[in-house]
């Protein structure tokens, strides 16, 4: 006997959560993309077409950068601190939490970084061993969990809402970066930090090799390696499955026995640290110097799109990291004049825009069901039409149905009875 086969549900699946969610996330970077060409079009209408397909298509081989390789080495470059600030934002975002204050660990993990790289030289040669960059990265993340751990204890053991912490931390953190740049390792002929030591600069292990960039490192290999530790503590561990079911219902969790305060403070306190990666990446690389400016660092907010279009996973974080390290790289090609003297900033237009179409995801979903839904009713057979949805007759409920019924009389009026002697009787 055949066993009959289950037919393929259109709208079920295309109204699905993953499905839904991806859509949502291409619709956004859709959009974002077309709004950037509008404006390139508007700026300058006989180089919009090639600028454009510049932007997208970065990390081809082209005239006005050089190799393929060359290229991909400088996305990459480009990518890395976006992708761990945004699995900073998505690894918080596990525990129900909105961690704002990236920018703020972001920027205090890069000046631990900094001062480790330029007074720690000893470091350099311990027992053969160049210990100096990774006890700088350390500090970093050291640094950077410190400062997540502020919001995270408040908002764990006083409830203070981790939203506003976190964005007075950021400016807290930006103004006591500076003043501590300008009391330790500060450049006053140039306005900067003092740039890190040789031998506390990240290694290239061969990588200029595959992708001879200046700028390559082995940020890239650390950045993976923290995307798949950070993806077997989430799915494939305790601590993991805590994060997750104090962040779908922290009352439910609390009854279940799991620790809720412990849980958000140590959700915050990883993403610190991450962030303070994040910064020591980006400055522990040679020429590169911390600025004394009162600005807070980009990269956490951008951090914050990224980690949305890529539905807060570490695997989804990641490749859209990538993908705006190729709009980065693009923004900076198209910038001279051979292209129309297009400024950077463009990119900056597609993802903003790409920011404000994630934000307003619920709508997005609610359009695109109304329309799956369309084209499910399209396509359904004439004859399921016809019939129509199957009407169900409820039960009736007895004691209901007894409710209703009129009272019994208790005397019983016999027909035969003259009519005055009936009202007689009922007068009685």
């Amino acid at each position: 006997m055949k066993k009959d086969k289950k037919k393929f549900n259109f709208e079920a699946f295309f109204t699905g959560k993953m499905f839904m969610d991806i859509s949502s996330s291409i619709f956004s970077i859709f959009l974002g993309l077309l709004l950037g060409y509008i404006v390139m079009y508007i700026l300058n209408p006989d180089f919009a077409g090639v600028a454009f397909r510049v932007v997208i298509g970065s990390w081809k081989e082209i005239e006005l950068s050089g190799t393929q390789a060359f290229n991909i080495g400088e996305i990459i470059f480009r990518a890395t601190p976006i992708i761990l600030t945004g699995l900073s934002i998505s690894f918080a975002f596990k525990t129900g939490l909105f961690n704002i204050g990236v920018v703020g660990q972001f920027t205090v993990g890069a000046v631990a970084a900094i001062y480790v790289g330029v007074n720690w030289g000893v470091l350099g040669d311990v027992m053969g061993m160049n210990l100096h960059w990774p006890v700088a990265l350390l500090v970093a993340m050291l640094a950077g969990g410190i400062w997540g751990a502020i919001p995270g204890l408040l908002k764990a053991y006083r409830n203070v809402n981790e939203v506003v912490a976190g964005i007075m931390l950021n400016y807290i953190g930006m103004y006591l970066s500076i003043y501590f740049v300008m009391n330790t390792i500060f450049n006053p002929t140039y306005a900067r930090a003092l740039t890190v030591q040789e031998t506390a600069q990240l290694p290239t292990w061969g990588l200029e090799n595959l992708f001879p960039s200046p700028n390559i490192n082995i940020g890239i290999l650390i950045t993976i390696v923290a995307i798949i530790v950070t993806h077997v503590i989430l799915y494939n561990t305790k601590f993991g499955y805590e994060i997750k079911a104090v962040g779908f219902n922290r009352d439910a969790s609390r009854y279940a026995g799991v620790n809720e305060n412990k849980n958000i403070a140590m959700a915050l306190i990883i993403s610190g640290a991450i962030a303070g990666l994040a910064g020591a990446i980006v400055y522990l690389v040679g020429g590169k110097s911390f600025a004394v400016i009162a600005v807070l660092e980009p990269q956490g907010f951008t951090g914050i799109a990224i980690s949305l279009l890529g539905l807060t996973t570490p695997i989804g974080t990641f490749l859209m990291g990538i993908f705006y390290g190729v709009l980065q790289y693009g923004g900076y090609l198209i910038q001279g004049d051979i292209l129309g003297g297009f400024k950077p900033e463009i990119v900056d237009v597609i993802i903003s825009t790409i920011i404000y179409i994630s934000a307003l995801s619920l709508f997005v979903k609610m359009y695109l069901k109304k329309i799956i839904k369309f084209i499910s009713n399209l396509l359904k057979p004439k004859e399921d039409l016809l019939a129509g949805d199957p009407v169900v007759v409820p039960k009736e409920n007895p004691s209901v149905m007894e409710k209703m019924k009129p009272p019994k009389e208790d005397k019983k009026v016999d027909l035969s009875t003259p009519k005055d002697e009936v009202e007689k009787g009922g007068d009685e």
